[in-house]
Protein backbone atom coordinates (compact mmCIF):
# COMPACT_ATOMS: atom_id res chain seq x y z
CA UNK A 1 0.00 0.00 0.00
CA UNK A 2 2.49 2.54 -1.18
CA UNK A 3 1.94 6.26 -1.27
CA UNK A 4 1.55 8.33 -4.44
CA UNK A 5 2.87 11.44 -2.67
CA UNK A 6 6.03 13.36 -3.21
CA UNK A 7 7.99 13.94 -0.03
CA UNK A 8 6.44 16.68 2.10
CA UNK A 9 3.13 16.73 0.20
CA UNK A 10 -0.02 16.51 2.31
CA UNK A 11 -2.06 13.34 1.81
CA UNK A 12 -5.78 13.62 0.97
CA UNK A 13 -6.19 10.57 3.20
CA UNK A 14 -5.63 12.85 6.20
CA UNK A 15 -9.23 13.97 5.75
CA UNK A 16 -10.57 10.44 6.30
CA UNK A 17 -11.25 8.05 9.14
CA UNK A 18 -10.51 4.44 8.17
CA UNK A 19 -12.42 1.30 9.15
CA UNK A 20 -10.52 -1.85 8.18
CA UNK A 21 -12.30 -4.85 6.64
CA UNK A 22 -15.63 -3.02 6.44
CA UNK A 23 -17.95 -1.99 3.61
CA UNK A 24 -20.70 0.63 3.96
CA UNK A 25 -24.07 -0.57 2.65
CA UNK A 26 -27.32 1.34 2.14
CA UNK A 27 -30.33 -0.83 2.99
CA UNK A 28 -32.36 0.66 0.11
CA UNK A 29 -29.64 1.20 -2.50
CA UNK A 30 -27.02 -1.44 -1.62
CA UNK A 31 -23.58 -0.22 -2.67
CA UNK A 32 -25.07 2.16 -5.24
CA UNK A 33 -22.43 4.83 -5.81
CA UNK A 34 -22.04 8.31 -7.30
CA UNK A 35 -19.96 7.22 -10.31
CA UNK A 36 -19.80 3.42 -10.26
CA UNK A 37 -16.50 1.82 -9.25
CA UNK A 38 -13.50 3.95 -10.17
CA UNK A 39 -10.10 2.27 -10.52
CA UNK A 40 -7.42 4.22 -8.72
CA UNK A 41 -5.02 4.06 -5.80
CA UNK A 42 -6.50 4.73 -2.37
CA UNK A 43 -4.69 8.10 -2.38
CA UNK A 44 -6.22 8.93 -5.75
CA UNK A 45 -9.69 7.94 -4.56
CA UNK A 46 -9.38 10.20 -1.52
CA UNK A 47 -8.38 13.13 -3.74
CA UNK A 48 -11.28 12.43 -6.14
CA UNK A 49 -13.80 12.20 -3.31
CA UNK A 50 -12.59 15.55 -1.98
CA UNK A 51 -13.39 17.15 -5.34
CA UNK A 52 -16.89 15.68 -5.56
CA UNK A 53 -19.33 17.97 -3.79
CA UNK A 54 -21.60 15.19 -2.52
CA UNK A 55 -18.98 12.52 -1.74
CA UNK A 56 -18.75 11.81 1.99
CA UNK A 57 -17.09 8.41 2.02
CA UNK A 58 -15.79 5.65 -0.20
CA UNK A 59 -15.43 1.89 -0.01
CA UNK A 60 -12.00 0.82 -1.29
CA UNK A 61 -11.67 -2.63 -2.84
CA UNK A 62 -8.06 -3.77 -2.41
CA UNK A 63 -8.67 -6.77 -4.69
CA UNK A 64 -9.81 -4.77 -7.73
CA UNK A 65 -7.96 -1.55 -6.75
CA UNK A 66 -11.14 0.46 -7.11
CA UNK A 67 -13.33 2.74 -5.01
CA UNK A 68 -17.03 3.30 -4.66
CA UNK A 69 -17.86 6.94 -3.88
CA UNK A 70 -20.74 7.32 -1.42
CA UNK A 71 -23.02 10.28 -0.61
CA UNK A 72 -23.61 8.99 2.95
CA UNK A 73 -21.75 7.87 6.08
CA UNK A 74 -22.36 5.40 8.89
CA UNK A 75 -24.47 8.08 10.64
CA UNK A 76 -26.92 8.39 7.73
CA UNK A 77 -30.30 6.64 7.85
CA UNK A 78 -30.85 3.13 6.42
CA UNK A 79 -27.14 2.30 6.64
CA UNK A 80 -25.33 -0.80 7.80
CA UNK A 81 -21.67 -1.81 8.06
CA UNK A 82 -20.78 -5.26 6.71
CA UNK A 83 -17.53 -7.09 7.22
CA UNK A 84 -15.52 -7.79 4.05
CA UNK A 85 -11.83 -8.66 4.07
CA UNK A 86 -11.32 -7.14 0.61
CA UNK A 87 -12.59 -3.69 1.59
CA UNK A 88 -11.66 -0.75 3.79
CA UNK A 89 -14.09 2.09 4.44
CA UNK A 90 -12.88 5.70 4.31
CA UNK A 91 -15.23 8.35 5.74
CA UNK A 92 -14.59 12.09 5.87
CA UNK A 93 -13.68 12.93 9.45
CA UNK A 94 -15.79 16.07 9.54
CA UNK A 95 -18.94 14.00 8.89
CA UNK A 96 -18.34 11.25 11.46
CA UNK A 97 -16.74 13.07 14.39
CA UNK A 98 -19.03 13.92 17.29
CA UNK A 99 -16.53 16.52 18.49
CA UNK A 100 -14.98 19.57 16.85
CA UNK A 101 -11.48 20.62 15.92
CA UNK A 102 -10.65 24.26 16.60
CA UNK A 103 -13.73 26.46 16.27
CA UNK A 104 -15.69 23.75 14.43
CA UNK A 105 -15.96 25.57 11.11
CA UNK A 106 -15.49 22.24 9.30
CA UNK A 107 -17.97 20.32 11.49
CA UNK A 108 -20.49 18.36 9.39
CA UNK A 109 -22.13 16.26 12.09
CA UNK A 110 -25.85 15.85 12.74
CA UNK A 111 -26.43 17.56 16.08
CA UNK A 112 -29.57 19.68 15.77
CA UNK A 113 -30.24 20.97 19.28
CA UNK A 114 -28.59 23.83 21.11
CA UNK A 115 -26.73 23.60 24.39
CA UNK A 116 -29.96 24.59 26.15
CA UNK A 117 -32.10 22.03 24.30
CA UNK A 118 -33.67 24.29 21.67
CA UNK A 119 -34.45 22.66 18.30
CA UNK A 120 -32.51 24.21 15.44
CA UNK A 121 -34.26 25.96 12.55
CA UNK A 122 -33.57 24.58 9.08
CA UNK A 123 -30.98 26.68 7.25
CA UNK A 124 -33.13 26.81 4.09
CA UNK A 125 -35.99 28.44 6.02
CA UNK A 126 -36.33 32.12 6.91
CA UNK A 127 -38.92 31.57 9.64
CA UNK A 128 -39.20 32.09 12.54
CA UNK A 129 -35.86 33.90 12.08
CA UNK A 130 -34.79 35.63 8.89
CA UNK A 131 -31.07 35.40 8.08
CA UNK A 132 -28.49 35.83 5.31
CA UNK A 133 -27.30 32.21 5.00
CA UNK A 134 -28.38 29.80 2.28
CA UNK A 135 -27.31 26.15 1.78
CA UNK A 136 -25.04 25.22 -1.11
CA UNK A 137 -22.73 22.30 -1.99
CA UNK A 138 -19.73 23.73 -0.17
CA UNK A 139 -20.93 25.45 3.01
CA UNK A 140 -22.49 22.38 4.67
CA UNK A 141 -25.65 24.19 5.78
CA UNK A 142 -27.67 20.99 5.68
CA UNK A 143 -31.13 20.46 7.19
CA UNK A 144 -31.14 21.96 10.70
CA UNK A 145 -27.71 20.77 11.79
CA UNK A 146 -25.41 22.89 13.95
CA UNK A 147 -22.80 24.71 11.86
CA UNK A 148 -20.33 27.60 12.09
CA UNK A 149 -20.61 29.50 8.78
CA UNK A 150 -19.21 32.74 10.20
CA UNK A 151 -16.21 31.19 12.01
CA UNK A 152 -17.58 32.15 15.41
CA UNK A 153 -14.99 31.54 18.15
CA UNK A 154 -17.76 29.97 20.25
CA UNK A 155 -18.11 27.06 17.83
CA UNK A 156 -21.10 25.64 15.90
CA UNK A 157 -24.47 27.27 16.49
CA UNK A 158 -27.90 27.53 14.87
CA UNK A 159 -31.02 29.64 14.65
CA UNK A 160 -33.72 28.12 16.83
CA UNK A 161 -37.38 27.30 16.20
CA UNK A 162 -38.26 29.35 19.29
CA UNK A 163 -39.47 32.78 18.15
CA UNK A 164 -38.11 34.35 21.34
CA UNK A 165 -34.57 32.95 20.95
CA UNK A 166 -32.87 33.88 17.67
CA UNK A 167 -29.75 31.70 17.92
CA UNK A 168 -27.68 29.69 20.38
CA UNK A 169 -24.44 27.74 20.49
CA UNK A 170 -24.70 23.97 20.28
CA UNK A 171 -22.11 23.19 22.94
CA UNK A 172 -20.26 20.56 20.89
CA UNK A 173 -17.19 19.37 22.76
CA UNK A 174 -13.71 19.91 21.37
CA UNK A 175 -11.99 16.68 20.37
CA UNK A 176 -8.98 17.36 22.58
CA UNK A 177 -11.34 17.63 25.58
CA UNK A 178 -13.69 14.77 24.67
CA UNK A 179 -11.54 11.90 26.00
CA UNK A 180 -9.60 11.68 29.22
CA UNK A 181 -6.14 10.11 29.09
CA UNK A 182 -5.27 7.49 31.68
CA UNK A 183 -1.63 6.87 32.61
CA UNK A 184 0.45 7.37 29.45
CA UNK A 185 -2.50 7.27 27.04
CA UNK A 186 -1.62 3.92 25.42
CA UNK A 187 -5.33 3.03 25.23
CA UNK A 188 -6.36 6.39 23.70
CA UNK A 189 -8.67 5.97 20.68
CA UNK A 190 -9.87 9.56 20.20
CA UNK A 191 -9.93 11.75 17.10
CA UNK A 192 -7.33 14.43 17.77
CA UNK A 193 -5.14 14.64 14.66
CA UNK A 194 -3.08 17.77 15.35
CA UNK A 195 -0.21 18.26 17.78
CA UNK A 196 -0.22 20.76 20.65
CA UNK A 197 1.64 23.22 18.42
CA UNK A 198 -0.98 22.86 15.65
CA UNK A 199 0.87 20.59 13.20
CA UNK A 200 -1.26 18.01 11.40
CA UNK A 201 -0.38 14.41 12.27
CA UNK A 202 0.84 11.98 9.61
CA UNK A 203 -1.41 8.96 9.09
CA UNK A 204 -0.08 5.73 10.60
CA UNK A 205 -0.73 3.87 7.32
CA UNK A 206 1.51 6.24 5.32
CA UNK A 207 5.29 6.28 5.07
CA UNK A 208 5.62 9.89 3.94
CA UNK A 209 6.91 12.39 4.87
CA UNK A 210 8.34 10.18 7.66
CA UNK A 211 9.09 6.46 7.41
CA UNK A 212 8.43 4.34 10.50
CA UNK A 213 7.97 0.74 11.66
CA UNK A 214 4.36 1.02 12.89
CA UNK A 215 1.51 -0.47 10.85
CA UNK A 216 -2.18 -0.31 11.76
CA UNK A 217 -3.90 -3.69 11.87
CA UNK A 218 -7.58 -4.50 11.61
CA UNK A 219 -7.96 -4.62 15.39
CA UNK A 220 -6.42 -1.24 16.14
Amino acid sequence: RSSDLARGQRSSLNDYQTSKGVVLMHLLHGTSTLNGEMHNSVEGCAAQCNHLGDCRAFNYNWKSKGCQFLPWTQHSTNIQLDGNIHFDLYQKKDYVRNCIMGNGVSYRGTKSKTVKGKTCQEWRLKFPHDHRYFPDEKNGLEKNYCRNPNRDVGGPWCYTTDQTVRHQYCGIEKCEEAVCLLCNGDDYRGFVDHTESGRECQRWDLQTPHTHSYQPDRKS
